[in-house]
């Protein structure tokens, strides 16, 4: 029987065959693969051997590379797009001084910190660029996991829950009744959505 993946066009396999390279996948691994929600929800983990093929993860030394996998890219506001929600954060003094750590910092400056990075990789970077050398120090390495699957069915009752970082699908089906329901940031990238 064929999978709604098989269904989409030789263009939108394409992409999404280059998108789960990006990430680290071997498209022949999740090739086929067809995750249905069951049960009272599903959270999909690597620890869970089921899911071993759908989950990598990538250790991360720089928040360009986070930007460029999983951010907005700084075209898009160059382009015209309005980045009013974003909170653009001057330069700290304690950027300069490389002795510092992040257990070291007041929890206001823990907080500026972890704003200066959502304004990095969500909005112009370029308006944060005084960051990247304290959020590289402070906030890197980090180990992020990425999920990828041809395609997705969610069904009634029982929701798929957003819980990683990136997701990648080739098709996600909605049935009646049924939700997905993000529980942190993540960036989701979904060829054809259907929505029964």
């Amino acid at each position: 029987m064929p999978s709604p993946f098989d269904a989409l066009s030789k263009t939108q396999k394409d992409a999404f065959n280059s998108r789960v390279q990006q990430l680290g996948f071997d498209p022949k691994a999740i090739a086929g693969s067809h995750i249905v929600t069951k049960g009272s929800g599903l959270e999909i983990h690597g620890s869970v051997p089921e899911f071993a093929s759908n989950v990598k993860y990538k250790t991360f030394t720089s928040i360009g590379e986070v930007k460029r996998l999983l951010g907005v890219p700084d075209a898009t506001f160059k382009n015209g797009t309005s980045d009013s929600h974003i909170k653009y954060l001057p330069v700290p003094s304690y950027a300069a001084k490389s002795g510092v750590t992040l257990a070291g910092l007041t929890e206001e400056e823990r907080n500026d910190l972890e704003n200066a990075t959502y304004a990095y990789l969500f909005g112009d970077s370029d308006k944060v660029k005084g960051w990247t050398d304290t959020i590289n120090r402070l906030m890197l390495p980090r180990e992020l996991s990425f999920v990828a699957a041809e395609s997705v069915t969610v069904t009634p009752s029982s929701p798929l829950y957003i819980t990683n970082p990136s997701y990648t699908f080739g098709t996600v089906t909605i049935e009646p009744g049924g939700q997905i329901i993000v529980k942190s940031d993540s960036a989701v990238n979904v060829q054809v959505l259907i929505k029964q």
